[in-house]
């Protein structure tokens, strides 16, 4: 260590390298917090207050009917699943940065398989892209298939994304907090066990339908914690690793 390292005289306390890094942990820290709440917020309306209240799978004429009538709502709710990709790609970069100093390899692979889901996300978004040409030609039987489509494509997304979580939450049992990291194991068990059933076991839909109004809460918890978490407290302290 350099012998001013520590000095009085020049106003320094311990290593400035380690200052430096324990600032620039912070900032990726707040990236990641404000990322996905921006994400939160731009989910709430693209799927949860556009896309739920236009489309119907089963009633394919009514969902034409809001589809036509309401198309500027539709282009709305695209724009908002760029801001959604968008984030989720800056939260990629913020948990790999975040974490490398812990343990490289880990974090590389915690990120990538967000990566991985944002561009299977990116791929689901592109058949809504197809649904507005779709919609003003007036083939219903293909705006029905590319919903179809963008459902699939997505629920296979979201079992990369619930296996990411569940490394996620390995990563912050270890380094930030145990109740964080349990939280975040059950939102990503509950993504991954959804949606395999989902994909996989399509026979078993009305069961499926009821055990995810019950995981609703800890699927939507976790990342939401794990946010605040990087507002309040992330980069702050360093935590002893838990072996």
């Amino acid at each position: 260590m350099n012998q001013f390292s520590s000095s009085p005289i020049l106003g320094i306390q311990g290593d400035p390298e380690m200052t430096i890094n324990k600032e620039n942990k912070r900032s990726t820290a707040l990236v990641i917090g404000i990322s996905l709440l921006v994400m939160a917020v731009a989910a709430g309306i693209a799927f949860g207050a556009i896309h739920s209240t236009l489309i119907d799978i089963s009633q394919a004429e009514q969902t034409m009917d809001n589809l036509r009538a309401n198309l500027s709502q539709w282009y709305m709710e695209i724009l908002f699943w760029v801001v959604i990709i968008i984030t989720d790609l800056l939260v990629s970069w913020g948990i790999f940065h975040y974490f490398r100093n812990e343990n490289m390899g880990f974090s590389a692979m915690t990120a990538g398989l967000r990566v991985i889901y944002t561009v299977i996300l990116a791929a689901a978004v592109s058949q809504l892209v197809a649904v507005s040409s779709s919609v003003q030609g007036g083939n219903t039987q293909r705006v029905m298939l590319l919903l179809t489509r963008f459902d699939r494509i997505w629920s296979f997304g979201l079992i990369v994304f619930g296996i990411h979580l569940i490394l996620l939450s390995v990563a912050s049992f270890r380094y930030e907090n145990k109740v964080l990291g349990i939280l975040l194991l059950a939102a990503g068990v509950s993504y991954l066990l959804i949606h395999t059933m989902e994909g996989f076991l399509p026979r078993f839909s009305d069961f499926t339908g009821r055990l995810e109004s019950i995981l609703a809460i800890p699927m939507t918890l976790g990342e939401m914690v794990f946010a605040l978490w990087m507002i309040i407290r992330g980069g702050k302290t360093k935590r002893k690793a838990v072996s």
